[in-house]
């Protein structure tokens, strides 16, 4: 199976083997279908609106104490090996049938690359395509296999190649070309290669269209080269190794005193500190050093045609210790008890699936390396963890509690992210495997930000400035972070620069939904509502002229320069349009939620169907590297499996990415003072 870093998954903690796992406020799944195979069980859908409704309706109103409803479906367990294969075989006949429909012709084929259940019953074959047996980048073709309807493929595939695949250029010379660019003389460095098709698409003016919105546009094939794609990668330590020797040395003394405890009880009702507005502006990609990077080397000449690099993008039992931290206050941790050592570690082993590991933070101890040599788990002697105040660099005792302070934010915000994944979407975490996830705080001096890296799967989190400034280590933050790790956990790229900024806005909404869902109930229960008094979309999504990059200024809409234009800033199209899902259109023009496409308002579907929608459509509905209209017609499709093709659902969806420019919205003629009613037209994917 290949993925963006050649499935460099990193290896499993064995260290970590006592997992519990931790089921939430749930009913019971309903029993299975006995005529159907066991792996079609069919669970129940969210109830979709009548029709009667219109999208007309005013925005929800938020409820101050809303009703937390178990979720009536369940987390899709892992196939077997049987299943798998099984599903694989179908996937493949399925998609193999859909190229000869389309006429593709003979030489084009398809590889399976993942198969992933949803919550509904349904599995999806991610496959790769080929031509004449070799991988094309940045493109693919998703199977789907449904318990009570015929397959059928989305696909974003290329026709029309013709070319030869004999390689002038021998492997290992492409390879040698991409080390000696990429440097990092005395770094210890692997290598993986493989030959791939690269193609190269232009976007094109429909004729008589205006070139406002992305349904103007088309995309065409303009040429395809034979490369060999080739990832150089720093190599990673083994996590389970570095678990493993540190737990064998004693653990920390108990550095808590009567002034750390009074810091404390100070800081124990003020409920943590409101996030920063923004992040400030990313530093440039080298500050990284070495990171993962793809090579895609011509085959016929040598030359390098482009790189990517995969960036922004032991004896434990489960125990439960109290954190202070310092944006998110006082909260209960999951973390571990060392029996060996009398110690706690801070382990989430509640979360990732049973035998997989831990959720770890690490101290980065100040290091810029990808992979810090001697980062250290966090461990303390009585399981209660930082004092709620901002720790920059010069607390150097890695034991001390105002050291530990960021560390609570990161694994607290950990926590939520997986929850909002298991009990609100159904999915074992960013990977939907459930692979734990690992982070790194006190990375680099001074630096205030965050990321995520693919290759490594690690998020870095710095401290701040060396003042009283705070790093990135705010909920928000981290559940952008890992939105990032979602992407990539679905088999998605970032092989153009819109396909990046998509990814971008990807993770802002994540980050919005995870800091939503604490404020929902205190994060439990399977619903997440906007509680505009605790959390927010994040405001460059809401007022991108507001933001520190001047660069989006008016990005409220899809236009052309997504193409080229700042990630971040790209992306801000893209979580506006699930704001107006959710939330629907304001008719004040000074509002933040107003688009002139819709200069009347009209109203969303709310936080919680928004939620099931965006998560369907990016793990199951996508692959390669999506555009704009790629996305929204996902959407289209995800809408159509949970709640009906035609339902309100879907038309709202088509009219959240309308008022963003990409493609047209359903025609509704009513006034928003009037009673809706609705002209019934045929439903579209397009």
């Amino acid at each position: 199976m290949y993925r963006d870093a050649f499935s460099m998954g990193r290896p499993l903690i064995a260290a970590l083997a006592t997992v519990l796992v931790f089921v939430g406020c749930r009913e019971e799944i309903p029993p299975k279908n006995e005529n159907l195979p066991p792996e079609f069980e069919i669970t129940p859908r969210p109830e979709s609106f009548e029709a009667s409704e219109g999208l007309n309706q005013a925005p929800f109103a938020d409820l101050a104490e809303p009703k937390i409803v178990p979720m009536p479906w369940g987390v899709p367990d892992p196939l077997d090996d049987a299943d798998r294969r099984s599903a694989e075989a179908k996937g493949v006949a399925a998609a193999e049938a859909y190229l000869a429909s389309e006429g593709f012709g003979p030489d084009a084929g398809v590889a399976p690359e993942e198969v992933s259940a949803d919550s509904y019953g349904n599995l999806h074959v991610h496959l790769e395509q080929t031509y004449k047996g070799v991988p094309i980048l940045d493109v693919g073709l998703i199977a789907h296999l449904y318990p009570d309807r015929d397959p059928r493929v989305t696909a974003t595939a290329v026709k029309g190649l013709d070319l030869d695949v004999t390689p002038s250029v021998d492997e290992q010379l492409a390879v040698r070309t991409a080390l000696a660019d990429y440097g990092g003389a005395g770094a210890a460095l692997e290598t993986g290669s493989r030959l791939a098709i690269l193609p190269v698409f232009e976007r094109r003016l429909k004729r008589g269209a205006s070139g406002e919105n992305a349904a103007d546009y088309e995309r065409r094939l303009v040429e395809a080269r034979l490369v060999w794609d080739v990832l150089v990668s720093p190599k990673v330590s083994d996590v389970d190794a570095i678990v493993a020797e540190q737990l064998t040395q004693p653990g920390p003394a108990d550095l808590d005193d009567a002034a750390t405890e009074a810091v404390r009880q100070q800081n124990a009702t003020r409920g943590g500190v409101a996030p920063e507005e923004e992040a400030p502006p990313m530093d440039p990609m080298d500050v990284l050093g070495l990171a993962p990077r793809h090579y895609l080397v011509d085959a016929t000449d040598g030359r390098i045609v482009q790189t990517r690099d995969l960036v922004w993008e032991a004896g434990l039992t489960p125990s439960k210790g109290e954190g202070f931290g310092y944006y998110v206050g006082r909260v209960d941790l999951d973390t571990a008890f060392h029996a060996q050592t009398n110690d706690f570690v801070l382990a989430d082993l509640v979360r990732p699936r049973q035998g997989s590991g831990g959720n770890l933070v690490f101290d980065a101890l100040n290091l810029e390396d990808l992979d810090p040599p001697g980062k250290r788990i966090l461990r303390d002697a009585n399981d209660v963890w930082g004092d709620s105040l901002a720790a920059n660099s010069e607390y150097a005792d890695p034991d001390s509690p105002r050291r530990q302070t960021p560390a609570v934010d990161v694994a607290y915000s950990m926590q939520v992210v997986w929850d909002v994944f298991r009990h609100v979407l159904g999915r074992w975490g960013p990977y939907g495997e459930g692979s734990p996830s690992h982070a790194l705080v006190h990375w680099r001096m001074g630096y205030g930000d965050a990321r995520y890296n693919a290759g490594t799967r690690f998020i870095y989190v710095g401290d701040g400035t060396t003042g009283p400034k705070p790093g990135g280590h705010m909920l928000p933050w981290i559940g952008h972070e890992l939105g990032h790790a979602f992407w990539h956990g679905a088999g998605l790229h970032g092989g153009t620069d819109e396909a990046q900024a998509l990814n971008e806005g990807h993770g802002d909404i994540l980050g919005a939904l995870a800091w939503m869902y604490r404020g929902t109930a205190g994060g439990s229960g399977s619903l997440v509502r906007h509680n505009p008094n605790f959390a927010r979309f994040f405001s460059r999504t809401l007022n991108p002229d507001g933001y520190v990059l001047s660069s989006c200024t008016g990005q409220r809409y899809w236009s052309k320069a997504i193409e080229t234009m700042e990630e971040h800033c790209g992306g801000i199209p893209f979580t506006r349009a699930f704001a107006f899902l959710a939330e629907g259109a304001s008719p004040e023009p000074t509002a933040d939620l107003y688009t002139e496409v819709y200069p009347e308002g009209f109203g969303g579907i709310g936080l919680n169907k928004a939620a099931h929608i965006w998560h369907t459509a990016i793990a199951h509905y996508l692959s390669g590297s999506p555009t704009y209209m790629d996305v929204r017609k996902a959407f289209l499709e995800a809408a159509a499996d949970i709640y009906g093709l035609g339902s309100m659902e879907y038309h709202a969806v088509m009219r959240a990415f309308a008022a963003i420019r990409v493609g047209g919205g359903w025609k509704d003629t009513a006034p928003p003072e009037g009673e809706p009613i609705y002209v019934e037209m045929k439903p579209e994917f397009v």
